[in-house]
């Protein structure tokens, strides 16, 4: 659920390429959470930090709507 609500809120993002499709790693396994990283290809490097910012708030949208509580 994690990985495609990741992926759902990285193709929902301007600026972000459909293909390569976008792709999620589990980095870790912590003392009380998973850490995750998504990876996305953009074609306007100069707008990484836009795209960032929108990527963000899409996470935010989508596992709130999904009902899933981000933890850290």
């Amino acid at each position: 659920t994690v990985h495609q609500l990741l992926i759902d809120a990285a193709l929902a993002t301007p600026g972000i390429q459909a293909e390569p499709r976008p792709f999620v790693f589990q980095t870790a396994l912590n003392d009380f959470n998973v850490a995750y990283q998504v990876n996305a290809y953009s074609g306007t490097p100069s707008r990484m930090y836009d795209i960032y910012t929108d990527l963000h708030q899409n996470i935010q949208d989508r596992f709130a709507a999904a009902g899933v509580e981000i933890m850290s």
